[in-house]
């Protein structure tokens, strides 16, 4: 492990890290030194030479390696957001959600949340009321968001108002005869929101 270490340090500090040697180095290097750190910066190697797939296995470890909560919390989101590139949109509120648990001070989890809600108004809902009311769930997520971060207060309001303006009418909530009733969103959200 120790020669490893220096092998890799020396090949980095010589700006050798485009050379094939140097992946399988380090590669070994978290096989035989398995840290949380080891393992994100293999995969931050096989990002930038486009290999997402096998990257995400290294985070993976790495998150399960991460003892450091605000670390751990760090590298969730990370790992949300490259679910979320991939439109797996349920796995990735999962490490949103976990990021939230472990650093509840964060507000951003909750706008990547929301924006995902968004995403998927077209494709959740049985008619165009149900998947237009996925906005007030997006509005409701971000609304989350500057509550536990007043830093994001600006950023928010912004969100919410553009959510908002999707959102169903309160003259089709009155023809629906919906007002303060609770409907059931389903496909991967599988939530509920009551209707404003």
């Amino acid at each position: 492990a120790v020669w490893l270490k220096r092998a890799v340090s020396r090949m980095y500090h010589k700006e050798c890290t485009e050379d094939q040697l140097y992946e399988k180095l380090v590669k070994q290097y978290v096989k035989i030194s398995p840290s949380a750190d080891t393992n994100v910066y293999m995969a931050t190697i096989l990002i930038k030479k486009n290999r997402q797939q096998e990257a995400f296995k290294y985070l993976e470890e790495a998150y399960d390696l991460e003892a450091d909560p605000f670390k751990k919390s760090k590298l969730a989101i990370r790992i949300g957001v490259i679910l979320k590139s991939q439109s797996q949109y349920s796995k990735a509120r999962g490490y949103f959600n976990n990021a939230l648990k472990l650093n509840p001070a964060n507000g951003n989890p909750h706008l990547i949340i929301a924006d995902m809600y968004s995403k998927s108004a077209k494709n959740c809902g049985k008619d165009n009321f149900y998947k237009r009311a996925v906005y007030w769930l997006a509005a409701k997520e971000a609304k989350k968001a500057s509550r536990v971060d007043p830093t994001l207060q600006k950023l928010v309001n912004q969100s919410v108002a553009n959510y908002e303006a999707k959102a169903p009418t309160k003259e089709e909530v009155f023809l629906r005869d919906l007002a303060g009733k609770t409907i059931e969103i389903g496909c991967w959200i599988n939530s509920s929101i009551v209707v404003p």
